[in-house]
């Protein structure tokens, strides 16, 4: 039984996911898998199992060369974090360096990325991208050369097409950030509900500010973020705040 499925129709879907010797293409893989985000209950569902009904997508039956559109990257991303997020038993976060990283630094490894197809990347080549960017919540453009900024920035659309197909990967490189609208006016409140997190005896991390901000924040995972949303907004009501999560870190200019 792979999932408590609410219809038979999923349960046959989910099967159909299972199934190894399936030809998949893309409008294939958005049609079967889909109700995977329609179902409601996941309680009963082991997490080998989850693995064993999307690993197909990933390392079995999906061409990368017959999924070049972005609806169809931006399905299977989902589709990975999806899954990876409920394998909670597996902690693959790392601690978040709140000092920005220059792009001067990252330069020299994404660089000869650029000459080839993500397709042929080594294993190697992208290790040294992931040691370089893990943990790290922003990249100085102010601080670095302007070809290491471009590169940069050349660099982003073919690694979030790599992590597409590499879900394991976004674990330790997909930042979450949170930022308080301050345009009209510091709110009253927000300091004070700031400067007192985590609450006492909380088991929530530390804050790490973007590049010293009073109001920006970056968190390792959604949980951490969406407490600290939740306290924020019940200590400055009608607060918005602006919420999002990448594949690489944002860039200061």
């Amino acid at each position: 039984m792979l999932c408590n499925a609410k219809t038979k129709d999923d349960r046959l879907q989910l099967e159909a996911i299972a199934d190894y010797r399936h030809e998949w293409n893309s409008e294939e893989l958005r049609r079967i898998a889909g109700p995977l985000f329609n179902l409601l209950d996941w309680s009963g569902v082991d997490a080998d199992e989850i693995e064993a009904c999307v690993r197909v997508l990933y390392k079995h039956e999906v061409d990368q060369t017959k999924c070049k559109s972005d609806k169809d990257i931006a399905f299977l991303h989902r589709l990975g974090l999806y899954v990876l997020d409920r394998k909670s038993t597996v902690n693959t976060t790392c601690p978040l360096k709140a000092t920005p990283v220059s792009a001067d630094l990252v330069y020299p490894v994404i660089q000869p990325l650029l000459l080839v197809d993500p397709s042929k990347w080594t294993s190697d080549q992208v290790q040294k991208v992931v040691s370089l960017l893990k943990g790290v919540t922003l990249i100085d453009a102010a601080g670095s050369q302007q070809i290491s900024v471009q590169t940069y920035n050349q660099f982003l659309p073919l690694w979030e097409r790599y992590l597409a197909f590499h879900p394991d990967l976004l674990k330790v490189l997909d930042p979450f950030y949170v930022i308080c609208n301050v345009g009209k006016g510091f709110p009253k409140g927000l300091a004070s509900a700031v400067s007192g997190y985590p609450p006492t005896g909380s088991p929530h991390l530390p804050l790490v500010p973007m590049d010293g901000s009073n109001h920006a924040f970056v968190f390792n995972t959604e949980v951490e973020a969406q407490y600290f949303m939740g306290w924020i907004q019940g200590a400055c009501a009608g607060l918005r705040i602006w919420f999002f999560r990448t594949v690489a870190p944002a860039v200061a200019y």
